[in-house]
């Protein structure tokens, strides 16, 4: 029981503490987005804002994501931003596809879901991305 408490209470601070631990950490980011970490601290932020249901927040920071930190050619000519990891585009592009679903803006989701699965065809939640987005597609479009 003690544990459960402690739990709980662990999580309610969490939950509370969220948008001021948001704010700190995208200034943190901001300042230092050409940093080697700032891909990670930008996966951990989305999932952060993910996580505590902030989905609108988190589709904002899974779409600077994928779209900041991406291995793309011409970046890579010109010294821009770090890398982000494989496994942490993955897993945003996925979480993008379910924060667009979540609040509703459907085209975007099924635009996301789209992304992900061409991107990653073999991922274990493509399968489900594309169920999703042709389930989308029946009642949206």
């Amino acid at each position: 029981m003690k544990k459960l408490f402690v739990f709980l209470l662990v999580a309610l601070l969490v939950f509370l503490f969220t948008p001021h631990s948001i704010r700190i950490f995208q200034q943190h980011i901001s300042s230092n987005e050409r940093s080697s970490w700032a891909p990670t601290a930008q996966y951990q932020l989305a999932n952060l804002c993910f996580w505590t249901l902030r989905y609108s927040q988190a589709a904002e920071c899974y779409g600077l994501l994928v779209n900041k930190y991406q291995e793309q050619p011409e970046r890579m000519v010109s010294g821009g931003y770090p890398v982000a990891k494989p496994a942490q585009l993955a897993m945003s592009m996925s979480r993008l596809a379910i924060s667009y679903d979540r609040i509703r803006d459907y085209s975007s989701a099924i635009e996301a879901y789209d992304r992900f699965v061409g991107a990653y065809p073999s991922h274990k939640s493509a399968g489900h991305a594309r169920s999703q987005a042709k389930k989308l597609r029946a009642l949206h479009q």
